[in-house]
């Protein structure tokens, strides 16, 4: 099964935790990450007021292992949620999302999220649930491509969606210079890491053909 493995990147989610408080929505509480990987987002955000609960269906992660589409997986309502879902999945998950979040729910999402579709579920969700705010991020190679094994980027860049239960205004930002200064002196670390994690080992032509190999 492909779980749609694509980290958060730490920058973005330390703007995604100043924006919001910079504009009252300061993210505390009980805090659910239905989709949490190995942890990025928890790690990048936490904390004095926070609560983190953290859930992921696939099996290598040994947190929860429930499906966060199903309301079998939400137990509780929380203060917030803010998760990096499966893009595939997104619109389910955001609906259970809305329904178990008192205050917000913040979600990275590919920005082609928002594309008007002929036909499917994403047709008239998003014209009908539109977010509070949508903060536009910079391009990120999440990982190395299958076909190549290089680090490459989507063709589609990414944005953080908000919904704030009650508010009407709507925003859209954009990630300022700050958060690509970051993102470049924290890109090499990221991926050495996920190398190692992913188990490529060796010359960076060896680590590319155990990708294409995978």
């Amino acid at each position: 099964m492909d779980y749609e493995f694509y980290e958060t990147a730490e920058p973005f989610t330390r703007w995604l935790n100043r924006w919001t408080a910079d504009h009252g929505w300061p993210i505390g509480g009980d805090i659910y990450e239905p989709c949490c990987g190995d942890g990025a987002i928890v790690r990048a955000c936490v904390g004095p007021n926070q609560r983190w609960f953290m859930n992921d269906l696939d099996p290598r992660w040994e947190r929860g292992g429930l499906d966060a589409t199903k309301s079998a997986a939400w137990r509780t309502p929380f203060d917030w949620t803010v998760t990096n879902p499966p893009f595939t999945k997104a619109v389910p998950i955001l609906e259970q999302a809305l329904t178990h979040s008192r205050i917000g729910v913040a979600m990275y999402l590919r920005l082609s999220i928002h594309e008007p579709l002929k036909v499917g579920t994403r047709r008239s969700w998003f014209a009908a649930h539109k977010p509070t705010a949508v903060l536009v991020l910079p391009r990120f190679a999440h990982q190395r491509s299958k076909k190549y094994g290089i680090w490459s980027t989507d063709s589609m860049t990414s944005a953080w969606c908000l919904w704030i239960k009650g508010e009407t205004r709507q925003f859209i930002d954009y990630a300022p210079e700050s958060v690509i200064d970051e993102l470049e002196a924290f890109t090499p670390l990221y991926r050495a890491r996920m190398d190692a994690l992913m188990g490529y080992t060796g010359t960076e032509a060896e680590r590319q053909a155990q990708r294409i190999a995978a």
